[in-house]
């Protein structure tokens, strides 16, 4: 009876270890896709600011372009086909620029979900601007 004992114990404490690896091994994998995603959304998001930088500044160069282009037209310099042309280029850079805010927003909300901050208090509508 005492070796029967003994070995249930033995039996218990080893399923009880085996149980403990397996946790363990499931809370580091854990632990190394969190770092991964926190480390994927992180760098979504300086490119998604570096994007939206750059789309606000084409932005403007397309705004001074209308104008000048304008001005050309007046002065009789330039065509309406002239203005027209830059005026399609400025309505695309100001579309670039809004699809790269969306992506920006996006990359914000991928973050915060990485790094667990998004939760029932969590307010999607007030997202911080892009730089």
């Amino acid at each position: 009876v005492n070796r029967l004992g003994s070995g249930i114990t033995r039996a218990t404490t080893e399923r009880q270890r085996a149980t403990r690896e397996r946790l363990r091994i499931a809370r580091d994998d854990l632990a190394r896709r969190i770092r991964a995603d926190v480390a994927g959304a992180v760098a979504s998001l300086r490119s998604g600011a570096a994007e939206v930088a750059q789309t606000r500044e084409a932005v403007a160069l397309y705004q001074e372009a209308v104008e000048n282009e304008r001005l050309r037209l007046r002065l009789g310099m330039g065509t309406l086909f002239d203005v027209q042309i830059v005026e399609e280029r400025l309505a695309n850079a100001r579309t670039s620029a809004v699809q790269a805010e969306v992506r920006y927003a996006q990359a914000l909300v991928r973050l915060h979900a990485a790094v667990g901050a998004l939760g029932p208090a969590a307010d999607l509508c007030t997202l911080p601007a892009a730089p």
